[in-house]
């Protein structure tokens, strides 16, 4: 397979105190040519890109659909869906975990795959889950204790995948913050 790995260098500012000190971090993810992804990556992404025609977006005309794979080798899709009162819509990434969590409950989640559509069409560029997005599918990570592979389209030719949201979100927040343990 045609897998490259890149890294990507966020350099982040901290106040310690009254000092400012930088730190830095890597994150790393893979870059696969489309044509080589491998045939269950492939069928992820079409379960994607038919799920778009599911996303209900009469405001943005934004369509997002989210293909996920399941350890039991089931897929399941979920896509966007507005209402007028943009902060209670639903994200495609949401609706897809609800609905795995719901049809398949106790069953691990492998992967997902999100493609995004505009009135031009597929979006060929990388467009990653919003703020509260990565943050679920990191709750999914420590739920089930091991991390779900996020599928997103690169470019025109390529897919960028991420090991895991905390790729995405590098200082989630998870139950370990919390004082109480009975999840």
């Amino acid at each position: 397979m045609a897998h490259h790995s890149r890294q990507l260098i966020l350099l982040l500012l901290f106040k310690l105190q009254n000092s400012n000190m930088e730190k830095e971090f890597t994150i790393r993810y893979k870059l696969i040519q489309e044509q080589h992804l491998a045939a269950v990556e492939q069928n992820l992404y079409d379960e994607a890109v038919a799920a778009l025609e599911k996303s209900y977006s009469p405001y943005s005309n934004f369509k997002v659909a989210c293909s996920i794979l399941l350890e039991n080798g089931a897929v399941v899709s979920g896509a966007n869906q507005e209402v007028a009162s943009y902060p209670v819509s639903l994200c495609a990434e949401g609706v897809a975990l609800s609905a795995a969590s719901s049809l398949h409950p106790g069953k691990g989640i492998q992967a997902m795959f999100i493609v995004t559509k505009n009135s031009t069409g597929i979006i060929r560029e990388t467009v990653a889950p919003c703020g509260v997005c990565r943050q679920r599918i990191v709750e999914y990570e420590t739920r089930q204790g091991k991390s779900i592979s996020i599928y997103l389209l690169a470019n025109t030719s390529n897919v960028v995948v991420f090991n895991s949201a905390k790729d995405l979100l590098p200082f989630a927040f998870d139950s370990h913050h919390l004082p109480i343990k009975n999840v």
